[in-house]
């Protein structure tokens, strides 16, 4: 509830009942949570729900027994990210790879919340973070990689900066996503690579 941790029972009936009963909260005091105590009482309120889509995000609506939505919870769902990636662009330029460099790749796994890849000349592994409080939230953390050294004109460097850099990312098209810093400034942009069967196994 912005403060403290909720727990409690839920029941669903018919179609869109839903019932929250019991609840119980952890007792921490805070000091910022302005919402804490009326999120309490709504969750307590509810009577049913109805969702809706608008582009990748969920949005349930919670409702009272007057049908009057008393709460609107947010589902980020990225699963549009979800696969193998060629990056065609960095930081709004073609990215040719330098002689003696691979193409650059990246692999992304939602469920597992890891991404795998190559900068060209060196494999990279690290963690997602999808932040709930932001838009189209993308994120990379504790990136590692092999170290190898790579030929001149690597854009390496570039790269694992532009990971570090990455906040949001969006689908701009079939099988095309690009990922933005925080000033909204395109950092990747890539197609999806089409696995074969043979890949696969």
């Amino acid at each position: 509830n912005g403060c403290n941790y909720v727990n409690g029972n839920l029941s669903v009936e018919g179609q869109n009942d839903l019932r929250m009963d019991n609840m119980i909260t952890t007792m921490k005091m805070c000091q910022d949570a302005p919402y804490e105590y009326l999120i309490n009482l709504a969750v307590s309120d509810v009577r049913s729900y109805s969702a809706r889509q608008e582009g990748p995000i969920t949005f349930l609506d919670l409702k009272g027994a007057d049908g009057r939505t008393i709460l609107v919870l947010r589902r980020h769902n990225m699963d549009f990210l979800n696969g193998a990636w060629k990056i065609t662009d960095l930081n709004g330029a073609p990215l040719v790879p330098a002689d003696g460099e691979e193409p650059a790749t990246m692999t992304i796994n939602i469920p597992d919340m890891k991404i795998h890849g190559t900068t060209g000349c060196n494999i990279f592994n690290g963690t997602l973070f999808i932040d709930p409080d932001k838009v189209d939230s993308m994120q990379f953390i504790n990136i590692i990689t092999t170290r190898m050294g790579c030929p001149p004109g690597a854009h390496e460097t570039e790269f694992l900066l532009g990971l570090e850099g990455v906040e949001t990312a969006k689908s701009v098209g079939k099988d095309s996503i690009a990922m933005y810093s925080t000033d909204g400034k395109e950092i990747f942009k890539m197609v999806r690579i089409e696995m074969t069967q043979d890949e696969d196994m």
